[in-house]
């Protein structure tokens, strides 16, 4: 079953980094970038009321989870599809997976009093190698280097401390007993984006309704759909992650979806960006997932 979880987040991924750098391509503002988060929100907020049967459960404590996930989440998606125009593709996912794996596991350690065992010791050696096999013979490439700017690198450390953070409000929120349900979390996280986004595209449209409704022409109609299957797959990656989390430690979790996230923006690399593959990265991170399946 935990297999079939990790597949989920691995394609789930796959189509996120697809989605991010091809909207990126079109994206050359601010507000293009709020649009793009207003769509995925509105088309979040729907999949997940269908998913929880037409029946959203609130209380307080859910409120204020959804609430500063959605703030958090809506800063990292706008920095993670901005970064690829600084970044090549698996030089920018490989660097903020890297440096999320480092800031995650120390939350789960300082935080939960997570302990590290012989098998979590060796997922996190294999997933650093898996970095180091990636990294090291990108610096050695003048090509790649120019790739690798200085704002790219400050977006890759702010979006890896993000994305650990978002990590531990959703393990937070699986374990607190006094929370109602995920679907209703998730829901009540994209409304909030949702109104984010609608308030930054106004105030930057100088309060102008129309020119906020025609900024939607940014967003070609075709891309609709590769949109919303992206949107769809992002839901239900997060509701496995939240499965995940109430029964697993931040040590286990972490390693393996960073594997998966490794092998996702690897395999981007390959067949959209046409790079070449990095055949020894690929087997570490295989083997850092075998680990934990076989032993």
């Amino acid at each position: 079953m935990i297999a079939l979880f990790y597949f989920g987040m691995f394609c789930c991924n796959c189509l996120t980094v697809f989605s991010g750098r091809k909207y990126a391509k079109n994206t050359q503002n601010l507000n293009d970038l709020a649009i793009f988060n207003l769509i995925t929100g509105i088309m979040a907020t729907a999949v997940f009321y269908v998913t929880s049967g037409f029946k959203i459960q609130l209380n307080i404590r859910t409120f204020i989870y959804a609430l500063i996930f959605a703030l958090v989440i809506f800063i990292n998606n706008t920095l993670c599809i901005a970064v690829f125009k600084y970044m090549g593709v698996a030089e920018s996912v490989f660097i903020r997976q890297g440096l999320s794996l480092a800031v995650s596991i120390s939350m789960g350690v300082l935080l939960y009093k997570e302990k590290f065992t012989l098998v979590s010791f060796l997922q996190i050696a294999l997933i650093f190698l898996t970095f180091l096999a990636i990294f090291l013979p990108a610096l050695k490439n003048k090509t790649t280097v120019k790739t690798i700017t200085f704002t790219g690198l400050v977006i890759c450390i702010l979006t890896s401390v993000l994305s650990a953070f978002c990590t531990v409000i959703t393990k937070s929120f699986a374990i607190d007993t006094e929370v109602t349900d995920e679907t209703s979390f998730f829901f009540m996280t994209n409304v909030f984006m949702i109104l984010t986004a609608l308030t930054l595209v106004i105030t930057l449209n100088k309060g102008s309704v129309n020119n906020s409704l025609k900024s939607f022409k940014t967003v070609p109609t075709k891309e609709y759909f590769t949109i919303f299957l992206n949107v769809f797959a992002s839901n239900m990656g997060s509701l496995l992650s939240m499965a995940i989390l109430k029964k697993d430690a931040l040590l286990l979790y972490v390693p393996l979806s960073n594997a998966l996230n490794l092998l996702a923006g690897e395999t981007v690399s390959i067949f959209i960006a046409k790079e070449k593959p990095k055949i020894i990265a690929m087997i570490l991170a295989l083997l850092s997932i075998l680990v934990v399946l076989f032993f």
